[in-house]
């Protein structure tokens, strides 16, 4: 079954294409099926003497995957690899075929199962299996990010790439280059950003404060689009030691040095919250810009000056 490679027949986890262990998936009715969203919890509050519920929030939970798989000719040695494979000790990357751009983080959290018919097969009579499976995975955080930001950096394998780029918005290299996206500008305190996926995305910042450089206060960053100003973080730079390099994390919601992330500096924040990039759509794309104010004195060059952020898809 090596042959079986391609969309809605392989996926690779932990590094491990599904072909190499003579599986593919299958579907056990006429279709597949697919959950269009992660699991949910909604919250609501009861008021005495008011009929029914008042809804609050929701909650985005885990997002749970079963697959089905069938396999041929698999020996004992590949059994055992499939259950190494399987293993619920051991967390790791789900990609499938169909979706390279779509690396969600997994955990097998129901038993993989075999059901099998065993054969003797060759000179030496080896043990040979035939037969389906299953297996499901939970990803506690829901959703999955983009291993690449640009087309090329995605393998041709599984083929035509012009079968998903459309719907996962990746540009390709030119495209990336010709926008300026993720470049520092020309009078160091912005950025032009690009964001695809189907969820706004936490920004990290870094910057080393320099030995000796002059601290303006407050330092503030924004996210911009056009000349509306939407989301800002004001920081009291002088909490700041010299010659220390400073990450800004919005997905952890914390602040913090590269050398100990324990060194947690939150109380540097005088106003604002962290910086999150809105998803890029038709109305602001090529507006969108992450600016840093009040900085240039405590950066050791440009290149210790840096943000990323990644894209999210359900």
């Amino acid at each position: 079954m090596s042959e079986f490679k391609g969309y809605f027949l392989g996926f690779t986890f932990r590094e491990t294409h599904s072909s190499d262990l003579k599986i593919v998936r299958v579907n056990t009715g006429n279709r597949f099926n697919s959950d269009l969203f992660p699991q949910f919890k909604d919250s609501t509050v009861e008021i005495v003497g008011r009929d029914g519920l008042v809804y609050y929030n929701t909650q985005i939970q885990q997002y749970q995957i079963s697959l089905n798989f069938a396999y041929d000719s698999v020996t004992e040695t590949e059994i055992k690899k499939i259950r190494e494979l399987f293993s619920p000790m051991v967390v790791g990357k789900l990609i499938f075929d169909e979706y390279p751009y779509k690396e969600y983080t997994a955990k097998v959290t129901t038993a993989a199962k075999l059901s099998y018919i065993v054969f003797n097969e060759g000179d030496n009579k080896e043990r040979i299996y035939k037969g389906e499976g299953s297996v499901t995975f939970t990803c506690f955080y829901p959703y999955a990010r983009a291993p690449f930001k640009t087309l090329e950096e995605y393998s041709d394998e599984f083929g035509g790439k012009n079968e998903w780029s459309g719907i996962s918005g990746i540009l390709s290299s030119n495209e990336f280059t010709q926008n300026g996206y993720d470049v520092l500008s020309s009078d160091n305190n912005s950025w032009k950003v690009y964001n695809p996926g189907d969820k706004e995305s936490p920004l990290t910042l870094t910057f080393t404060v320099a030995n000796g450089g002059s601290i303006v206060n407050p330092l503030i960053i924004s996210y911009t689009e056009g000349n509306t100003r939407l989301q800002t973080l004001c920081l009291d730079g002088s909490q700041f030691e010299e010659d220390t390099t400073i990450i800004i994390d919005s997905e952890k919601k914390a602040i913090y040095t590269a050398s100990d992330m324990l060194d947690i500096k939150n109380g540097s924040i005088l106003a604002g919250d962290f910086i999150k990039i809105p998803t890029t759509n038709s109305s602001n794309k090529g507006t969108q810009e992450v600016t840093i104010n009040n900085i240039q004195g405590m950066v050791l060059g440009n290149t210790n000056l840096k943000i990323s952020y990644p894209y999210l898809y359900i």
